[in-house]
């Protein structure tokens, strides 16, 4: 049983006495000195403060609560580990309270850093990611009284890490991975930088489970692009998504796509997201659209925004068949059943341009070289070939008959 006492130490030579306080633990005590003063009329020694109306009452007292808030938060900072609970660690957090010891460099100033240097070298959406993970971090740390170090970076925290993503916060099965690969990430980072020699991270199984892509038909494509009376809101949202469709350029790219990047039949950029230079054909779909809007890219809202009115467009052009989109969260399966407008997004648009196009019999590495995708095993996950397509390629390679 730990208890905390405050009593006064020898006067000195004005008859001031230095107040200590002590914290005894399991039979072991340590005394540590508050810097505050008072003398024998103004201290109550049964209720360990200075008196009413005494010198410096007020100030004094709430500075005695304080150091005594300091030691319970270590305590219930350490509830569900209590070897955590030592002197050694009451007295660090008492000289942190009164600014004898500088706090230590955390692993949350470490995650800060890393933050800070993405900034120059990743893109926003990366940032953004990092940026969650620490909030995460700190959630668990938080709720869950873990006491997150370096050393702590383990396979018990990983385990209970991802039990907490999925029981507190109902993320599925990819969203975790994306966590755990950026703490990976992050303690490469640390690991290089000195902060720690903890690799236990290596051993971390990144989940990252194959997911149903939605994307549109070409009768379903057609249908949005040729649907007329659109509200004027919606009519040019509806241009940048077909621009998208019949592309495949990214969001990131699309929202910042200029007049000077149009080169006749071409567009021309650097990928916001890659880096990587861009060359893309114009097809008579594409051109069409620029016509429309006078030879200038379509206007492109915030992606939220346009999230919302791509899933009001699908809905006025009937594209509502029945889609079953299936996720987990550890071994719950998690299945989602709604019409298709409803999973329609700005990404809904690359995905359709990739199947369309090999659909169509474009090669695969052509595919590539206009989407910009490096290796075939990224690009992969884009690919959902219809069942007619396979019908086409299995009678195709099977159904002209050789006589004996």
């Amino acid at each position: 049983m730990a208890t905390v006492n405050f009593y006064l130490d020898k006067p000195n030579r004005k008859d001031q006495r230095p107040i200590l306080l002590t914290y005894l633990l399991n039979g072991s005590k340590i005394r540590f000195s508050t810097k505050l003063k008072t003398t024998d009329k103004d201290w109550n020694a049964k209720d360990q403060k200075v008196k009413r109306n005494g010198a410096n009452e007020s100030e004094i007292n709430f500075a005695l609560d304080e150091f005594k808030r300091v030691i319970t938060k270590a305590e219930l900072d350490t509830k569900f580990d209590p070897s955590g609970l030592t002197l050694d660690l009451i007295r660090s957090k008492l000289e942190e309270a009164t600014g004898k010891k500088k706090a230590a460099f955390t692993i949350f100033d470490a995650f800060d850093e890393y933050i800070r240097e993405a900034e120059i070298t990743k893109t926003t959406s990366s940032k953004k990611i990092y940026e969650v993970t620490l909030n995460k971090l700190k959630a668990f740390n938080e709720d869950k009284r873990y006491q997150l170090s370096f050393d702590s970076i383990d396979s018990k925290f990983e385990s209970k890490f991802t039990d907490y993503l999925i029981n507190d916060h109902k993320l599925v099965n990819n969203t975790i991975g994306r966590y755990i690969k950026t703490i990976k990430s992050f303690m490469h980072f640390a690991t290089e930088r000195g902060y720690t020699n903890n690799y236990r991270f290596k051993s971390f199984s990144v989940i990252k489970q194959g997911v149903d892509i939605i994307y549109l038909t070409e009768e379903e494509l057609l249908k949005i692009y040729h649907f007329k009376n659109l509200p004027p809101r919606l009519d040019t949202v509806r241009d940048a998504f077909c621009l998208g469709c019949f592309t495949g350029l990214r969001f990131s790219d699309l929202s910042e796509l200029k007049f000077a990047n149009l080169k006749q039949d071409f567009i021309e950029l650097k990928s916001k997201k890659t880096r990587d230079f861009l060359r893309i054909p114009l097809n008579d779909y594409s051109k069409e659209i620029l016509a429309k809007h006078k030879g200038n890219p379509p206007q492109v809202i915030s992606n939220q925004k346009m999230n919302d009115y791509i899933k009001e467009i699908g809905e006025l052009a009937e594209i509502n068949s029945n889609t079953i989109l299936i996720k987990y969260q550890g071994a719950t399966k998690v299945e989602k059943i709604e019409p298709k407008y409803n999973f329609l997004s700005t990404h809904t648009a690359r995905r359709t341009f990739v199947t369309l196009s090999l659909e169509k019999g474009m090669r695969p590495e052509v595919v590539m070289s206009i989407t910009g995708h490096k290796d075939y095993a990224t690009f992969k996950k884009y690919i959902k070939l219809t069942e007619n397509v396979k019908l086409a390629e299995m009678n195709n390679a099977w159904n002209n008959k050789i006589e004996p």
